[in-house]
């Protein structure tokens, strides 16, 4: 179970507040997957990767640095291992707990869209990631947009959310494409951070499509809102393409591989992965798709606790947790499942329900 803080004020006192609120989370963070991580970077590419992160979030929010400093002074924490956390240059890839040399169990991230007849636009999907580090926040900045979303204690990203104008998004923060694609064809920035920018400073879909093709992230995106837009966005290969629903129904899995969008991708020459469980998941949403089965909430939960080809299945019981909104019947308000999707009950999270 997740309890949902709230935070307010400005990129300082947010800071600030976190960290307070997180603090033992926090330190967690900095211990098992900062100074216990083993780091696929040598130390000349680590820093490079440093440069690269903060070049181009001083240049998109450079606010996010006096959040970082109030988060390192909430929690007493160092604030270079706090930077070098947020900006995140090693890779999850493993649990650092786990024994030599054993093979990673299938993980990533699936987002589905959903047009509804009786709920409206659902935006949603499953979290692959250690679950220790994530919290529930809902962020109220100074002169910004508020929302409730999924973040990594410690740093400042948002993940999958909604915010209180009725935009939602699903995100795997992943990035989809060569690691040495310039900053010319688009952003350096994480995805996660570019999450946490759609969610604070767009109200609708329009406006968070434009903020994607400025950016131009190498990441993927499901996002929907109130007046029922429902698109999806794949900046795989340094080139954003956008797909709409053709029927009821937009999906994609780890590395925001959207099947409609294969083939255009593959055109182009981008070098990311697929992973072979991707292929598992997108065949059981192509079946859900063209069956005649309801549209509706319960559905959209149940594809979330999807065994189907298990462990390479939707949930694949390493899910940290699965979220789903709909923007046009609960403005502002998250469900979400920690733990496993399969065995935990959805909690419905609201702008009211503030902890502080």
């Amino acid at each position: 179970m997740m309890v949902l803080e709230t935070v307010e004020g400005g990129a300082y006192e947010m800071g600030l507040q976190h960290g307070r609120i997180f603090k033992h989370v926090i330190h967690l963070c900095l211990d098992r997957w900062v100074a216990r991580h083993d780091f696929e970077q040598s130390e000349d590419e680590q820093d490079a990767a440093v440069r690269a992160q903060r070049e181009a979030q001083e240049i998109e929010c450079p606010w996010v640095f006096d959040e970082l400093r109030g988060i390192a002074e909430g929690s007493a924490s160092d604030y270079g291992r706090i930077l070098r956390m947020h900006l995140r240059i090693w890779y999850l890839s493993r649990d650092v707990a786990s024994p030599e040399n054993e093979p990673p169990a299938p993980t990533g991230c699936t987002a589905i869209g959903m047009r509804s007849p009786k709920d409206g636009v659902i935006v949603g999907g499953t979290l692959d990631d250690p679950r220790e580090p994530y919290v529930l926040m809902r962020r109220i900045p100074k002169g910004g947009i508020p929302s409730i979303m999924v973040t990594w204690a410690g740093t400042a990203w948002g993940h999958n959310g909604v915010n209180d104008a009725g935009l939602a998004l699903a995100n795997a923060s992943v990035q989809g494409s060569e690691p040495e694609l310039p900053l010319a064809r688009g952003t350096l920035l994480q995805p996660s951070m570019v999450g946490r920018l759609l969610l604070e400073q767009c109200p609708d879909v329009n406006q968070g499509i434009e903020l994607l093709k400025r950016l131009a992230p190498r990441c993927g995106f499901v996002l929907g809102d109130r007046s029922g837009r429902l698109v999806a966005y794949q900046g795989g290969g340094g080139r954003p393409f956008l797909a709409e629903p053709e029927g009821d129904m937009l999906f994609c899995t780890n590395h925001y591989w959207i099947p409609e969008l294969l083939d255009c991708v593959s055109q182009h020459g981008c070098k990311t992965r697929i992973a072979h469980h991707s292929a598992v998941r997108l065949e059981t949403l192509r079946k859900f798709r063209s069956t005649e089965k309801a549209r509706d909430f319960g559905a959209f939960l149940s594809l979330l606790r999807s065994h189907e080809g298990y462990p390479n299945s939707i949930c694949n019981e390493r899910n940290v947790m699965a979220s789903a909104a709909r923007p046009q019947c609960e403005s502002g308000t998250l469900h979400l499942a920690t733990r496993f999707p399969c065995r935990s009950p959805f909690e419905r999270f609201a702008p009211s329900e503030r902890s502080n």
